[in-house]
Order: C-alpha cells, then structure tokens, then sequence
C-alpha cells in the first residue's frame, strides 16, 4: 500500500470516529500530524474529494461530507448453499441467524450465498460496494482461497475480513475458530469469578497454535491493562530432571509485568499442565498466594506426585465444559468483525490500536 493510501484511510478513521468533525485540518496541519510529506498529503486528499468524504466548501477549505458518516455496511457470505435456511448443519443455520441478528445499530448487514461458482462475482460486487467488513465461510482447500486475489483486493480497499470456522492464512484476517475462542473465553471467566485480578497466558515459544491462541487473546482482550500474555520455553509432556533455566525465564517475565503481589493472578496454559510446576516454584519464592489455572489437563495425572512435593491443591485447576452452540459462533464473528472496524485495526501477528488524536479545527 501507498504512503498517500495509508493517509487516506488514517484521515477516514479520524472522520468517522468524530476526531475530526466540521473542517479538514489544513494540509501543513495534516502533514505535521501524520509525518509525511505535503505531497502524500494532496494525493489523499484528492482520494477524499473523488470519494465524496469531503468537499469544497471555500476556495482554502475542505468540509466533511454527510457521507462520511454513513451507515457501515457488512456481509455475510457462505458459499455452501445459496440459501443458508436450507442448509442442513444445525450448528452452520445457527452460526448464519445468529451472526445477522446481532449486528449492531449504525451498520446494515446483508447475506450473499451461492455456489462455488458465484464466488468471484459475489466478491467483485462486495469490491464495487466498497463494504466495511465481510463475514466469510469461503471455498477453501485447507489454507488456500479459491478467489485470494479478490480477498486480497477488498482488504487493500479497507475492508476487514473474518474467516469463520476456518483459520486462513493467506490474508491478513482473523478467523474464528469456535473450539479455541470459546475455551479462552470460557478459561478467562473462570478465573474472574475466582477472584483473579490478573489474567496470564502463556503459551510455548515457536509453536503455531501457541501463537495462534495468543493472537486470539490479544486481539479478544486488547483493551484491558489486567490481560498479559507471555511465551515460554518448551516443556515436553514429562517432567523435566531440571526445571531452573525455564523457571528463571518464566520469573523473569512474571516480574517485568509488574504485578502488585496482593493481586492474584490466573493463568491460562492451555499448552499443558507442565507450567504448575516452574509457577509454583516462582510463586513460593515470591511469597504470593497461590494461583488458579485453566490447563489441558494432559498430563496431570502423572504429577500427581510432583504436585504434592510442592504443596500444589488439585482446586487451583479449573475444568469447564465449552458451549459449542453454533448461536455463539455467529455472535463472536460479528463482535470480531466489528471490533476491526471500530478500531481500524490491522491483524496480523497481533492488534495494532491507533491512538485516538482530537483533530478538531476551531470554527471562527
């Protein structure tokens, strides 16, 4: 994407989060603001005017059109059957209704279904109604879009995408996968109904899902200063004859976090039990009370003796069954999908949240 691009949908952000109302700032103004050039700076502006986001209002002045604050438009789009009441997976109707009916007010969502066939047409259509957000169930072979080059078109053009029920790699989205967005949800009220202030996840170093399911947290709990996440070295399913050197890097995280130690703090592990070990170490060092934790419970059987060692109680560990509903699955979809909007966000490796800067010009 083009610098003078990158300003554009900057100034949008700005507009439609009401961070500038009335006026466009002057162009030094703009250029100071954004650090770019003035030449950047006209190019956006002339994206602006084709777009009808502003226009001129005086020989030196910009207005911000009525338009700009629109109704947001989205879609949701599945390539299964063309009617989604007519497809026979309860869990797939349930995911559809459920995704249309909590949209919120200030947006309008529309369905598009077909065949694999209509893909690409119904995407060249989404591309012409330049929409804020798509909720997909696309046509895909494991990681790989059948129409990459259209998804990839409509993100270039600001429009966020959520995958839903499928992780895709090959553009920049999030996707929804019910299992473990349901689980870190579920672990994380858990641990708040037991009194846990803070809530820590750690996840191994170098491993897909790892990252996967912190990009998750990340993106899910984003606002919330009580939320950290953190990557550890690698413990394999048995206990380890030396646990220091992990230990050390483990502590050495806990205390960059700055936790005050009448706190108390959940962890959700759900690489494997094998972390109560090194935390229980930290936390008997530290002097802190004991933790609660959401794990796999993989492995928790074969340490029943090493738990005992340290004193470790079988209530620190949380179990909850996860509701697979395919009612929630749409309801997280649609928050997902709106909470990209609202931010601007770009999703990647994780949520970069632009600050929000007061544009305001002085009417005199």
């Amino acid at each position: 994407m083009k610098e003078y691009e990158k300003i554009e949908r900057l100034i949008i952000a700005e507009i439609e989060n009401k961070h500038i109302q009335g006026f466009l700032p002057s162009e030094r103004k703009l250029a100071l603001h954004y650090n770019t050039s003035r030449i950047n700076i006209k190019q956006a502006i002339k994206r602006l005017l084709e777009r009808k986001i502003v226009y001129s209002a005086s020989p030196r002045r910009l207005a911000v059109s009525k338009l700009a604050k629109r109704t947001k438009k989205i879609a949701f789009v599945s390539f299964l059957k063309g009617d989604w009441q007519k497809i026979q997976s309860p869990i797939f109707q349930d995911s559809i209704k459920s995704a249309i009916e909590n949209v919120p007010d200030g947006y309008e969502c529309k369905y598009y279904g077909g065949t694999i066939k209509d893909e690409a047409d119904v995407l060249k259509q989404l591309l012409a109604d330049r929409v804020d957000g798509i909720i997909s169930i696309p046509h895909a072979i494991g990681y790989y879009l059948n129409n990459i080059e259209l998804y990839t078109e409509l993100q270039k053009n600001d429009c966020k995408i959520v995958f839903m029920l499928r992780n895709i790699k090959e553009v920049i989205s999030t996707s929804v996968l019910p299992d473990e967005m349901f689980l870190i949800e579920q672990a994380v009220k858990s641990l708040k109904a037991k009194g846990c202030k803070h809530i820590i996840m750690i996840e191994r170093e170098k491993s897909w899902m790892g990252n996967y399911r912190q990009n998750i947290f990340k993106f899910k709990y984003y606002k919330n200063k009580t939320y950290h996440h953190i990557s550890s070295e690698n413990i394999d399913y048995h206990i380890p004859d030396n646990l220091d050197k992990v230990t050390n890097r483990l502590e050495d995280k806990l205390e960059s976090l700055k936790i005050p130690k009448k706190e108390k703090i959940g962890f959700i592990c759900l690489g494997g039990d094998q972390w109560v070990l090194p935390l229980a170490d930290i936390f008997s060092r530290q002097k802190r009370e004991i933790f609660d934790i959401v794990s796999e419970g993989q492995v928790r059987d074969k340490w029943q003796d090493e738990f005992a060692v340290r004193n470790i109680p079988d209530d620190i560990f949380i179990n909850n069954t996860i509701d697979f509903k395919g009612y929630k699955m749409g309801k997280t979809a649609v928050d997902h999908l709106i909470a990209l909007i609202e931010s601007n966000a770009v999703y990647s490796n994780t949520i970069f949240i632009k600050p929000n800067i007061n544009l305001k010009e002085k009417n005199n």
